[in-house]
Formats: C-alpha cells, sequence, structure tokens
C-alpha cells in the first residue's frame, strides 16, 4: 500500500503518511470488538448498512443488509 504525500510536502506530512500505512498494514494483536446489543435493543438496519453487532440475548453475530439483520451462524432474519 503507497500513500504519499506531495513531494513538496512538509517533512511531518510524509511522516505522518507513514505512520498511517504502518497502522493499517501492522497485524492487530487484540480482537475486533462489536457493539453489544439485545434483540429489543438492535438499532434500525437501515441505518448499520453492513454493520455487525453481537446480539447479546442469543449470543449471535449479526449483519445489517440495510433492511434487516440477519444471524451469520444460518441467514435468518432477527
Amino acid at each position: 500500500m503507497k500513500l504519499r504525500a506531495p513531494e513538496d510536502a512538509p517533512q511531518w506530512l510524509h511522516r505522518f503518511a507513514l505512520r498511517i500505512v504502518e497502522a493499517i498494514i501492522e497485524p492487530c494483536d487484540t480482537p475486533l470488538r462489536l457493539q453489544v446489543f439485545t434483540l429489543a435493543t438492535l438499532p434500525p438496519a437501515a441505518k448499520w448498512t453492513a454493520g455487525l453487532v453481537y446480539v447479546s440475548d442469543i449470543a449471535i453475530v449479526a449483519v445489517s443488509t440495510g433492511s434487516v439483520w440477519k444471524r451469520l451462524d444460518t441467514g435468518a432474519t432477527l
């Protein structure tokens, strides 16, 4: 991945661009944390298109299609 500041940019901007690239390609050593909801508190799927959430009362990760929430394990609509 190449993210470069313009040649005439200040040196700090070149260093900053390099740090961004390093942060993106550096492997994470912590798990991804999802926001936790219950079935009763799930936000509108339309506002979270392609979003992932953890539904704690059924211990499932769900994804928003933009119109409904779908369980990742079975694809069933919540």
